[in-house]
């Protein structure tokens, strides 16, 4: 167990003027940040440890306030609190601390990561094999006690979580599998035509039978209940996969392929657009009078808002906005490119599906003028500056559609591909997008070498992931050394008070923060060790319900928003 003592934290002190001095000019050649990193993983593990208990957990907090020091607390509709701790949210911690050992051989970290999956088997699973934990229910770090959301009636659900499923076989293999199956189990609503919920049903017995349905493809862009969110979907295929890995089983592997390639087949036959889901959902029933009118059992929510302007065509799963899309093309593409390493041959026609969305949704979707992506229909029209004409799922009456920004995630998605595929449309589709990150220095040929601009604006901690994996794979020096400058910036604008916080941002600062991980992935490729650290595959776990703000109001809150 870590113990605080005097001399705990004093590296960030001395670091940071460093960083400072640095700016965005120098490069951080000569200077490693693991001193920064192994007093930051201790902070963490001290600050936002269990203190309630004897003998303590090894749970932690999600989020803490650097400066208080007080955790962040979900504030339930009823009055009630609970301190938030929630393991599927902190799962780029977890590998960040595996990698920690990993480089400076001190295997504290990982133990105490070891520990985490060790008590959640032990303690926090229900009685078919599946973790407190999720979009909709986590444990209340003061009293151990399972809570969640009220109106969300503790579900599991998980969405882009991808936990760290190497660390948690590891551990329990029995447990880890019996988790897969039973999420599986509970997520599948028809075998035969696959349809999934994000929503698991309670009290599912039995096991899975996985060879149920693989003789049938299953037919998307068909009206059912329920609702085939890919960010669901990611983590189910994820999860079949690495159950594969461990079993063998080829069926396992099967149920995968069929549930992505109905999302696959959901795609715009022609722009090759899409697709978030792969059904319309069907009216279940009336709404009731004040009853909220956005949820999907009445009915199809793109649809009731676009379609009097836009045509019967348009469904959910023919929407392309922010979320939809980057659920598709960073979660997904960064799961399909991961799987894609650990199966290769087994799958091949997985990669060039990722690598013609990707490139379809650039081609489609970025706006060189403004360096921002636009809000589609997966037909391809622009719904930019498109004025809301009804209130709905997608925003209020009045609302107007706007463009999005580019994050380091596309780029990343793009960059691992093309060091899977060596395309030159795909090295295009990642030169055409670095301008939006303040980039523009990237060489016409991915293997040629270039000159590192003086100054460098960037502090994406995706983006400098993904210049480690360029320098990995073209061993141009010229990626690595842009990235240290990356690397300096987001010391400089985003560590305050021993957390990583987004520039401006004085708020709570979330555990689960990837710049860590992103100077650690930096570390051990100076250190030629890259190979030790848990790879990155796109979780971003979170939890999400009636959450009581600031002013009072009881709104439907996603936990990023509180950091």
């Amino acid at each position: 167990m870590i113990k605080k003592t005097t001399r705990l934290f004093p590296v960030l002190a001395t670091l940071l003027p460093l960083a400072v001095a640095l700016g965005a000019d120098e490069p951080n050649d000569g200077d490693s940040w693991l001193p920064l990193l192994s007093d930051y993983a201790q902070r963490v593990l001290v600050e936002c440890a269990d203190t309630d208990h004897t003998p303590a957990t090894p749970l932690l907090a999600n989020g803490i306030n650097p400066t208080t020091k007080a955790r962040l607390e979900w504030r339930f509709g009823d009055g009630t609190t609970a301190t938030l701790s929630n393991l599927a949210s902190q799962q780029n911690f977890l590998r960040f601390l595996v990698g920690l050992s990993a480089v400076t051989g001190d295997p504290v970290y990982a133990e105490r990561a070891r520990a985490s999956f060790r008590y959640y088997f032990d303690q926090q699973c229900d009685a078919e094999g599946l973790l407190h934990w999720g979009g909709h229910r986590f444990v209340d770090l003061k009293t151990l006690k399972l809570v969640g959301p009220l109106r969300k009636k503790l579900k599991h659900e998980l969405k882009n979580t991808l936990p760290f499923y190497e660390l948690m076989a590891e551990v329990d293999a029995t447990a880890t599998a019996r988790y897969i199956e039973a999420f599986w189990l509970e997520h599948v609503q028809d075998w035969d035509g696959l349809t999934i919920n994000r929503h698991g049903e309670e009290n599912v017995r039995g096991r899975v039978d996985w060879e149920s349905g693989l003789t049938r493809e299953g037919e998307p862009l068909r009206d059912c209940p329920g609702l085939t969110f890919l960010n669901t979907g990611n983590d189910m295929i994820y999860a079949a996969v690495q159950l594969y890995r461990r079993t063998g089983d080829v069926h396992q592997l099967g149920q995968a392929k069929r549930l992505a390639s109905m999302y696959h087949r959901a795609r715009h036959p022609t722009t090759k657009l899409g697709a978030y889901q792969y059904n319309s959902p069907v009216v279940e029933r009336p709404p009731r009078p004040g009853e909220d009118r956005t949820k999907s059992i009445f009915g199809d929510r793109a649809q009731q808002q676009f379609g009097p302007e836009f045509g019967s065509e348009v469904r959910e799963y023919s929407v392309l906005f922010k979320g939809q899309a980057r659920t598709i093309y960073v979660s997904n593409a960064l799961v399909s490119l991961e799987v894609h390493r650990l199966v290769r041959k087994d799958w091949p026609e997985l990669l060039p599906r990722t690598e013609e969305g990707l490139c379809a949704y650039v081609r489609h979707a970025y706006d060189p003028r403004t360096r921002m992506l636009r809000p589609l229909l997966t037909d391809g029209r622009d719904l930019t500056d498109v004025v809301l004409a009804r209130d709905g799922y997608y925003g209020p009456k009045g609302a107007q559609m706007k463009q999005h920004p580019v994050d380091g995630g596309y780029v990343l998605a793009l960059a691992r591909c093309y060091a899977l595929t060596r395309s030159a449309e795909t090295w295009g589709c990642v030169r055409e997008l670095a301008p939006a990150l303040n980039l523009r220095c990237l060489p016409e040929r991915a293997e040629s070498e270039f000159t590192v601009p003086g100054r460098v604006l960037c502090d994406d901690a995706l983006m400098l992931i993904a210049l480690v994996d360029l320098h990995a794979a073209t061993g141009v020096a010229a990626y690595r050394e842009l990235a240290e400058r990356i690397a300096a910036n987001i010391v400089r604008l985003r560590l305050r008070d021993g957390y990583f916080q987004p520039p401006g941002h004085n708020g709570f600062a979330a555990i689960d923060a990837l710049e860590p991980y992103a100077l650690l992935y930096l570390e051990a490729s100076r250190r030629g060790v890259l190979d030790r650290i848990p790879a990155y595959v796109g979780s971003a776990g979170y939890t999400q319900g009636d959450y009581v703000g600031d002013d009072g109001v009881c709104r439907d809150v996603v936990e990023g928003s509180l950091y």
